[in-house]
């Protein structure tokens, strides 16, 4: 059937379906967002849920991306994507999200993600500008 961004009534009526794909990919981040921020957030469309459906509707793939706005500029970040066939279906989702990322007038797109996003995406045209280095504290 293809993918396709759910807001409002929608989105909150399939949630139950959405967010343990969502919980899932958020389980390999900082615990910066949770399932309930990223749902409210999608309600105020700083976040956009997005959905991989089969025939009759059935959800086997999520992402979730986030509109942020810099002083110089807008960054649509991919928060997280979970989908069966990733590599399959991947390159057509990510050009849709950045077609949607350009629709909003974002100069860049963004994957915050493990080490082995850089080798996924590489040929994708996305870059490593930066490595970022943390500590708890």
């Amino acid at each position: 059937m293809g993918t396709r961004m759910l807001t409002g009534e929608e989105l909150a009526l399939r949630w139950h379906i959405i967010e343990p794909y969502v919980r899932k990919s958020l389980a390999y981040g900082l615990g910066d967002l949770t399932t309930y921020d990223i749902f409210i957030e999608c309600q105020q469309f700083i976040c956009q849920c997005w959905v991989r459906e089969e025939e009759h509707g059935v959800i086997n793939g999520v992402a979730i991306t986030r509109l942020l706005t810099h002083k110089q500029y807008k960054e649509m970040v991919i928060v997280c994507t979970t989908s069966e066939g990733w590599f399959e279906h991947g390159p057509e989702i990510l050009e849709m999200l950045e077609q949607f990322g350009r629709d909003m007038e974002c100069k860049y797109a963004s994957v915050y993600g493990r080490k082995g996003w850089v080798r996924a995406l590489k040929d994708y045209g996305y870059e490593e500008p930066y490595t970022t280095l943390m500590k708890e504290l």
